[in-house]
């Protein structure tokens, strides 16, 4: 796959952030970043990070590696995942901005949520759009009330 590290435009409050090598990832803190046109459609993942944690830089490049496979094994046929990422810096106000920004981008799921109580900003913003949320790290029994949360889902035991 290849790697684009195309120009950037619009101003953010964080900084412009390296690709993974050998992903066709876009890093970013609120810009706007401009993508070429693609030839198949593209399945966009928003992933909400921060780098309080210094494993996100790890997690961040396994998340690529995810990707480049899946796209790799042709999982879809015809279509394309890529990922957008949004360091919210381990904030409420900080996630509920990049969970608008990832939907202006036109996200179809988001992951993160580094704790419950990020992860309860980021559902309650992104399920008024229908956008499904993902967290493999927020445990409150909250986020089990499907009738409040509808879109969200975790990938570890509620406490």
């Amino acid at each position: 796959l290849a790697l684009w590290s195309g120009p950037v435009s619009g101003a953010g409050s964080g900084s412009f952030m390296q690709s993974v090598p050998e992903s066709n990832f876009v890093f970013g803190s609120g810009t706007n970043v401009k993508k070429p046109a693609l030839h198949n459609p593209v399945f966009l993942i928003g992933i909400l990070w921060d780098t309080f944690f210094p494993e996100s830089l790890e997690w961040s490049s396994a998340s690529a590696m995810a990707l480049s496979k899946i796209n790799s094994m042709n999982f879809i046929p015809g279509w394309e995942f890529r990922s957008s990422f949004y360091d919210d810096r381990y904030t409420v106000g900080g996630t509920i901005q990049g969970a608008a920004e990832l939907s202006r981008q036109g996200v179809r799921a988001v992951i993160g949520g580094t704790s419950s109580t990020l992860a309860i900003a980021a559902q309650n913003f992104l399920a008024g759009l229908n956008i499904p949320f993902i967290s493999g790290t927020a445990t409150s029994d909250v986020l089990s009330d499907k009738v409040t949360f509808p879109f969200f889902s975790r990938t570890i035991a509620p406490d």
